[in-house]
Order: structure tokens, then sequence, then C-alpha cells
């Protein structure tokens, strides 16, 4: 009977043992697989966010690349609007209304051209004839501009240089064309005393600042006088008009 309590003692002993031993290899491989499952959860979470950053940088370059294209498109778009628009200008303006540089040499030229298509007595220029004309005495009284200038913004020497054209024409066209002031407006069939004193006003406003220039002023009238008949009381009349300096100008140089 003891040998039985004394085998039960150590088989129960053996048990215990067996039994801690189970528990302790559960343990331990429950806690590495725990920590391998964390682990593999952290790597594959790593993984997830590094990827994410991958795709989130893939997608803001691809987005760059799109801005940039499209910019371009813009740029590409502007400059076909750019030089659409710049040929619809040279379509609708024409050539002679397009500005080019100023300067009064170009405008003595034109006016110079001008006077020389009144050297003919081809009467089937008449109208381009009427229209320069008639521009001519617009631009030295009534403030038409030519060629980027009106006459008032014009030197004195150039005002002078102009009217002596105009009276040039105007004697052209009683040369050549005796009917013609007919058939324009009456401001524009009585104008070379007018111009005579509109020259001589030019002058009487520089004369006592400038003798030299008043001089050759002066010589110069004497020659168009004798060229295209400036004389009589129409343009003693006309400086009378045109006020007191202008006056004593014109009484002093008869």
């Amino acid at each position: 009977m003891g040998y039985i309590k004394k085998n039960l003692t150590v088989i129960l002993l053996s048990v215990m043992c067996t039994l801690l031993l189970v528990i302790t290899i559960f343990l331990i491989v429950n806690h590495n697989t725990f920590k391998f499952s964390n682990s593999s959860s952290r790597e594959n979470t790593n993984n997830k966010n590094t990827k994410e950053v991958e795709n989130n940088k893939k997608e803001v370059i691809k987005k760059e690349e799109k801005e940039e294209i499209i910019e371009d498109k813009k740029e590409e778009v502007k400059e076909e609007n750019k030089v659409v628009e710049e040929k619809e200008v040279e379509a609708i303006v024409p050539k002679e209304e397009v500005k080019e540089e100023k300067t009064e040499a170009k405008l003595l030229s034109f006016f110079e051209n001008e006077s020389s298509m009144f050297d003919t007595k081809d009467t089937s220029i008449t109208d381009k004839l009427k229209a320069s004309f008639t521009s001519i005495i617009d631009f030295i009284f009534y403030e038409k501009e030519i060629k980027g200038y009106t006459f008032k913004e014009l030197t004195n020497s150039a005002k002078l240089k102009v009217i002596s054209i105009a009276l040039a024409i105007d004697n052209k066209i009683d040369t050549y064309f005796p009917d013609y002031k007919d058939k324009i407006k009456d401001k524009y069939t009585s104008v070379k005393a007018t111009l005579a004193s509109k020259y001589l006003e030019v002058v009487a406003n520089f004369c006592s600042k400038d003798p030299e220039t008043c001089s050759q002023a002066r010589e110069d009238f004497e020659n168009m006088k004798k060229s295209f008949g400036l004389t009589g009381a129409k343009v003693s009349e006309a400086a009378k008009k045109a006020g007191s300096k202008v006056k004593e100008l014109y009484e002093g140089w008869r």
C-alpha cells in the first residue's frame, strides 16, 4: 500500500512537470508568433506607406507635367492669336495709315510728291488732285493730321516750307486747271492770299528772335510774290485780318 502511494506521488509530480513544460513551451511559441505577427504587420504597414508616398509622388509629377503641357499650349495659342491679330490689322488698316517713323523730312517729301502730281494736264485724275489739294489746305488751316503731325507741331522752317508748297500747288491749279476750283467748296477756291497771310503770321512769331531766318523768309516771300502773283489788295487785306503783327510785317516787306 505504501508502495502504491509512493508511485502515485511520483506519477503526479511527473504529470505536473509535464504540464508545466507544455505550458511553458506554449507560451514561448505564442510569444514568438505574436512577435512575428507584429513585425510582419509593421513591415506591411511600412511597405504600404512607402507605396502610397511613391504613388503620391508620381501623381504630383504627372500633375506638374500636365500643368506644364497646358502652359505650353497656352503660350502657343497666344503666339498664334498674336500672329492672326497682326495679319488682321494689316488687312484692315491701309498701308498709308500704318504709323511710321515721324520726321519732318518725310512729311515735306510727302507734300513735294503731292505737288508733283499737279504737273500734268490729265483731267482723268481730277478727283485725286481734289483730294490732295483739300487735304493740304485742311492740314494748314483745320488741324488735319498727316504723317503723324499737325501743322502747329512743326518747326517754323517746316511750316514755311509747307505753305510755300501749298502756294505752288495753288499756282499749278490756276495754270493747268483754270476751271478746277469751281468744282470744290468755297473755302478752297481763294486761298492764295490766305496762304500768304499764314506765311507772314508764322514769320511774325519768330522774326524778332531769329533775324537770320527772318531775313531768309523775306527773300523767299519776295520770290513767291513774283512766281505766284502774290500782289494786290487781297494779300494786304488778308494780312490786316491776321492781326497787327502780320500787317506791320507785310507793310514793312512791301
